[in-house]
């Protein structure tokens, strides 16, 4: 931004930039699946702060359809890191405690279906997952014990539970 620019220059270039990511196929195929534009990105958002390696966006996004169409929680730490988080530490750590205690619109532990509304930025290939997922039976993701970024991706809680890291 230039020196000077206002609250709105900002804004309308955050706009603009964002209207850039977005393609008509994608806009279509989020509508095919019954998504409003804001649902997306909620989605989107989500896949952004869970994925770490770009091939597992449609992995991770699977997963996220899978869970909503069979009715359980998304149980996402992010968005309860997002809830939690504040201007001097937006991605707290997490204990176990806080996963299932703290209330509120963003805790997918705790409230069916999608949160509140997007907790982060989302770049091109986020959305472009929430438009094309992957087609897997799975319901369950964790990242790898080995530090690569990668996860390991499960079918059944027992599957989950044994990929847990020691």
């Amino acid at each position: 931004m230039r020196p000077g620019a206002t609250a709105q220059d900002m804004v309308r270039r955050l706009l603009d930039n964002f209207a850039l990511q977005l393609s008509p196929q994608d806009q279509t195929a989020w509508e095919a699946r019954g998504l409003t534009m804001y649902e997306a990105v909620t989605i989107a958002s989500l896949i952004e702060r869970e994925a770490v390696k770009d091939e597992e966006r449609p992995l991770i996004a699977s997963v996220i359809f899978n869970r909503l169409a069979a009715g359980q929680p998304l149980e996402i730490d992010a968005t309860v890191q997002f809830g939690l988080g504040n201007a001097g530490n937006w991605w707290p750590p997490l204990t176990g405690l806080d996963l299932r205690s703290q209330p509120g619109p963003y805790n997918t532990y705790t409230i069916a279906g999608l949160p509140a509304g997007p907790i982060s930025n989302v770049r091109k290939s986020s959305l472009e997952a929430v438009a094309y997922p992957a087609q897997t039976p799975y319901l369950y993701y964790q990242a790898r014990c080995d530090g690569s970024g990668f996860h390991n991706f499960a079918t059944t809680y027992e599957e989950h539970v044994a990929n847990s890291c020691p």
